[in-house]
């Protein structure tokens, strides 16, 4: 097992790459901020926890899905993509068929038609658009079929509750059909309305359990959420952002939500570097070119 290298005694706050470009150029720095960085937190481990017991349990003839709920801009995409990291599709050159553990869609609207083309997207099957619903339903259930995947994820699935009522009807029939069919189960990520689009259907209703990602509170948890990001900001100067003042400041400005909180931080250390003050304070938060997120919906005047 590789061993983590020490803290750099100078910069004992910061941990990783941070550590070691800390006294790189501006420019260097200001490139690794405006990267996307993974961020281990609680509620994050749980849903992946979950997603991890849907792959690894017996394949069951109903089987139980998940609805992941939360507001938008509050880690879910996020969760996603750390997923589908852990569970690359092997492309397999050698073999007879590509091997995908997780298929992975966005929902754009309540079409089943349209949920059978994106499914068979991701499971790289050459679209026909002759074909009918009932037989983009049969390839797709035949496509699942032959490769085995162990989950179907909905990125964005209260889309499928928009729309005429017999759309989202149609949606929900196609989806239990497919868990029926395949026995795959479904992980749907979405906003509130998810519940709308799983819900008209009692036996969907009751396969899909809600996990709820909730806005962040003060407490620990945040507290240590900002320990961890000031982890990664390459600043020359401690901030010390799970302090009272500056946390709670964090807190406010963006409303709990992880997504906020991320572009928060890294317009704010982007300013710090660009301006010689090589740390997040108060002042420089309300100094840098972040706005929350109800101040950049107002029209100008």
């Amino acid at each position: 097992m590789t061993e983590k290298p020490p803290p750099n005694p100078k910069y004992p706050y910061l941990a990783g790459k941070a550590s070691e470009i800390v006294e790189h150029p501006d420019f260097e720095r200001i490139q690794y901020i405006r990267t996307a960085k993974w961020i281990d937190y609680t509620a994050a481990k749980q849903v992946l926890a979950e997603l991890e017991d849907l792959i690894t349990s017996p394949e069951d003839l109903r089987p139980q899905c998940r609805l992941i709920i939360g507001d938008s801009n509050n880690g879910k995409s996020s969760i996603i993509d750390r997923f589908l990291k852990r569970h690359r599709t092997n492309p397999n050159l050698d073999g007879d068929a590509v091997v995908i553990t997780v298929v992975a869609i966005t929902a754009l609207r309540a079409d089943e038609k349209a949920l059978y083309d994106w499914l068979l997207a991701a499971l790289f099957e050459p679209l026909d658009p002759k074909l009918s619903t009932p037989d983009s339903q049969k390839l797709v259930i035949n496509q699942l079929r032959r490769l085995k995947p162990k989950l179907i994820i909905i990125d964005e699935a209260h889309e499928l509750a928009k729309g005429v009522n017999r759309s989202v009807v149609a949606c929900q029939s196609a989806i239990k059909a497919i868990t029926n069919l395949t026995h795959v189960p479904i992980a749907a990520f979405g906003i509130d309305e998810v519940l709308n689009a799983f819900s008209l259907d009692g036996q969907i209703a009751n396969r899909f359990i809600p996990v709820y990602l909730p806005r962040w509170k003060w407490g620990p948890d945040f507290r240590g959420l900002l320990v961890a990001y000031e982890t990664i900001l390459p600043l020359r100067k401690p901030s010390k952002l799970n302090h009272t003042v500056i946390g709670h400041e964090i807190l406010q400005r963006t409303g709990g939500l992880l997504g906020e909180v991320r572009q928060l931080l890294t317009d704010s250390a982007i300013y710090a570097i660009k301006n010689g003050i090589e740390q997040i304070t108060v002042k420089v938060i309300k100094d840098c070119k972040y706005r929350p997120a109800d101040e950049r919906r107002k029209k100008p005047k």
